[in-house]
């Protein structure tokens, strides 16, 4: 769009060289809010799950705000850094990673998703790369630098090319399970929601309780037309971790 690139070349045209691999800019508060609207439209049409699900103590929906704004920060750097590259025929390898303090990133975050700094900070601890249970950088973006967790390191491709909503499920999953698993439990009634209202035609009914030891059935949907009654068990896709499997369940 006309206005970005004007922010991106308003932004550059500023820009210092800090070394031979290296440059440095101002804030480019202007850049961000023009970027961030695109990015909550992607984060939010990828998102699977209810706004209002519970993650401990934010909501998925808070956190698809935060990590919009993440990745219109990681956005905005990722082409600085390229613009910079073509102008100057170098690509600044020592820029490419974006290292800021923790409230730096607790403030910008916040200011640019409008929450408050305390969800932020929380947000931001869940996504911290740790060798001893994170799965990799799209899970976990977000790297400490040092023991205290002060110096936090982003490489802008692993969040853009993420699942928001499917990777902040599998942290909970690790560091939180009894959110996990009354988010998992969740799932069936927003399915069944969803396909009651789609396949309102077949006079779709359920869960239908059985007597135990049987398993309940889970939909049940009739088409008068062919006599045919389906009876049916839902089961939740999981999002493959390995990149190479993602296309193969998508479709």
């Amino acid at each position: 769009r006309p206005e970005a690139k004007n922010l991106f070349d308003a932004t550059l045209d500023c820009a210092v060289r800090e070394g031979q691999y290296r440059f440095r800019y101002a804030d480019p508060w202007d850049l961000w809010e023009e970027l961030l609207p695109e990015y909550q439209a992607r984060v939010s049409g990828i998102a699977r799950r209810s706004d209002s699900l519970s993650l401990g103590s934010y909501t998925l929906g808070e956190f698809n705000r935060f990590y919009a704004a993440v990745l219109a920060v990681g956005a905005a750097h990722e082409h600085l850094c390229w613009l910079w590259g073509q102008r100057q025929s170098e690509f600044p390898i020592r820029s490419a990673v974006l290292v800021w303090n923790r409230p730096r990133w607790t403030s910008v975050l916040s200011s640019l998703s409008g929450i408050a700094e305390e969800k932020c900070r929380a947000m931001l601890s869940d996504l911290y790369f740790a060798p001893e249970h994170s799965v990799d950088l799209h899970v976990h973006p977000f790297v400490p630098l040092d023991k205290g967790r002060f110096e936090i390191a982003l490489a802008a491709p692993f969040p853009l090319h993420s699942l928001p909503d499917e990777n902040i499920l599998l942290v909970c999953s690790v560091l939180r399970p009894e959110v996990f698993d009354a988010a998992s439990l969740e799932k069936e009634k927003e399915l069944i929601a969803k396909l009651t209202g789609e396949l309102s035609r077949y006079s779709p009914e359920g869960p239908v309780s059985l007597p135990k030891p049987t398993p309940d059935i889970d939909l049940m949907i009739v088409d008068e037309s062919d006599a045919t009654i389906a009876i049916c068990e839902l089961k939740w896709m999981r999002k493959p971790i390995r990149s190479g499997k993602i296309p193969h369940s998508d479709a």
